[in-house]
């Protein structure tokens, strides 16, 4: 078994060594807590622990890292594909929500699988998925 995670794409060049040291320490820890779990477990639910792990720390920009746009919100998407059952679901711009990708993934349970804004934040709210913390950190 393989497992292969990525923190993101986006300009490292003015990032200084020890904010870069630190994603990859990160990397790491979520990489090889990940490949433990999934010894006994299904692919996608390593696959949705990996990425909640990602949004859980605020180095990635997901989740609770999530950039804030111009207009001052935090506007979030997150996918996920099953290929065992050949699913797919998403969340686009969804706000105010701790973790994108467990809307996604149960949006799998469902026939409209891509939800927008309002739409996929109702969603969360109806399935009682909890509200941004605002406390954690963000950068």
């Amino acid at each position: 078994m393989k497992l292969i995670i990525h923190g993101g794409f986006f300009s490292e060049s003015s990032t200084n060594s020890t904010t870069k040291l630190a994603k990859q320490e990160s990397l790491k820890n979520i990489l090889t807590q990940c490949y433990a779990y999934l010894q006994n477990h299904t692919a996608l639910e390593t696959v949705v622990l990996a990425v909640e792990m990602l949004e859980n720390d605020p180095l990635f920009n997901a989740g609770i890292g999530s950039q804030i746009q111009n207009d001052g919100k935090i506007r979030m998407s997150a996918s996920i594909m099953d290929g065992e059952t050949k699913k797919f679901s998403g969340v686009i711009n969804i706000e105010d929500v701790e973790n994108p990708i467990r809307i996604a993934e149960k949006l799998l349970e469902f026939d409209d699988r891509v939800l927008g804004a309002e739409g996929a934040l109702n969603f969360a709210r109806e399935h009682h998925f909890p509200k941004f913390n605002p406390e954690i950190p963000q950068r």
